[in-house]
């Protein structure tokens, strides 16, 4: 792949929020979890686990259990399946540990894009217990964020952020400020 191809796969990388309904291939599935595995760690520790998920049952609880930034999609545009990333701590504790999962996150994400399918990251869980329970999360584990996967059904349009930069829909279309360079890079100093 081309330099100009790279960072035009990373530009168009949206977070898709509304999916087509139908399963996901377990062989798309793989590569995206066997890419993620990839992912830098503090000290290469990969302080974390996976756990795929497509029943329809736990997907649903999943999606009962989460709240979504620009407004949770109908069920008929849920997810068709999640990924659990469960963190280490012990192993990798601290701003380390973070960083390390939120590595593996974006990872994911990527790798998602990579195999045309929709992604995005939700950190919001509502009811983090009653998840741990139902997937046998062990108690050294800690359920650090979910991303949910499958075939987009949007297109999420990039627009110029200014005060407000949350995501917005308007007419059915998503839209998702993007500051510029100017606007968060500065060069050699602050000024």
């Amino acid at each position: 792949m081309a330099n100009f191809e790279m960072h035009q796969f990373l530009i168009e990388r949206r977070s898709i929020r509304r999916f087509e309904h139908r399963p996901i291939p377990s062989d798309k599935l793989h590569r995206i979890v066997e890419t993620a595995l990839y992912a830098p760690s503090a000290g290469n520790t990969q302080p974390w686990y996976i756990i795929v998920v497509q029943d329809t049952g736990s997907c649903r609880l999943i999606y009962e259990n989460t709240l979504w930034l620009a407004g949770k999609p109908p069920y008929n545009e849920a997810p068709s399946a999640y990924l659990l990333v469960l963190w280490e701590k012990a192993r990798c504790p601290d701003w380390p540990g973070i960083a390390s999962c939120a590595a593996l996150c974006t990872y994911i994400l990527l790798a998602a894009h990579a195999e045309s399918l929709g992604a995005v990251w939700i950190g919001s869980i509502t009811n983090k217990d009653l998840l741990i329970h139902h997937f046998g999360i062990p108690k050294e584990l800690d359920l650090f964020s979910i991303i949910a996967l499958g075939y987009p059904n949007e297109s999420p349009k990039p627009v110029p952020a200014g005060e407000d930069y949350h995501p917005y829909r308007r007419d059915g279309q998503l839209f998702v400020p993007k500051y510029s360079v100017t606007d968060k890079v500065k060069f050699d100093r602050w000024q």
